[in-house]
């Protein structure tokens, strides 16, 4: 189960008298995707499930795509899909947008990887394609992303969870059940936080 629906259960669980009132929990995370699938798409979300006076969060995990190298066997051509200032700019502008319409925003870390699975995997829908996912270059963009979110009052970074081969799927890049289960447990503290009635 992911982390996304886990929280969307332990939010329903928790006593109706000691949630705040008309606040709802926004999840925009979009695994495969870059940083500006978000930014285009989000507010067709808000459109579809918001309901207007009622108070918002939101999670993101979104972005290691962007830190992705693509590469295509066949002309033996690699390149970055996108350089640490891109992802930057990118996910200033999505930020801008969120911290004006979000109450609370809070920013997922990257994950670690099976290096050795995903040095080199073939894109499964188009076999002349592959990506490159390292963790150091990962890394890279995760600290800038915490810089960047020290730029917002209403914006925290939460740090990924340890991770190790036994939190991975086979392919070495995607969080098994046990990985979704230890991200849940990082981050439910920050939405019971703003949903309990703290009064």
């Amino acid at each position: 189960m992911c982390w996304a629906t886990l929280l969307k259960s332990r939010v329903w669980i928790l006593e109706p008298d000691t949630r705040r009132p008309n606040y709802e929990l926004y999840n925009l995370a979009r695994p495969g995707e870059q940083v500006k699938f978000v930014r285009k798409n989000y507010k067709t979300q808000l459109k579809m499930f918001g309901r207007d006076g009622w108070g918002k969060m939101a999670i993101i995990g979104c972005g290691a795509n962007d830190a992705r190298k693509r590469i295509s066997p066949q002309d033996n051509l690699s390149f970055f899909a996108n350089t640490p200032s891109g992802f930057i700019k990118s996910y200033k502008r999505l930020l801008d947008a969120l911290s004006s319409e979000f109450d609370k925003v809070c920013v997922l870390g990257f994950t670690w990887v099976d290096e050795s699975k995903t040095a080199f995997k073939i894109n499964p829908l188009d076999e002349k394609l592959a990506s490159s996912f390292m963790n150091d270059r990962l890394q890279l963009f995760s600290n800038a992303l915490k810089e960047l979110c020290k730029n917002y009052q209403n914006v925290e970074f939460i740090d990924a969870p340890k991770f190790d081969i036994s939190c991975l799927c086979q392919d070495g890049l995607h969080p098994n059940d046990k990985g979704h289960g230890l991200i849940f447990e990082t981050i439910k503290w920050a939405a019971e936080d703003f949903l309990l009635n703290k009064d």
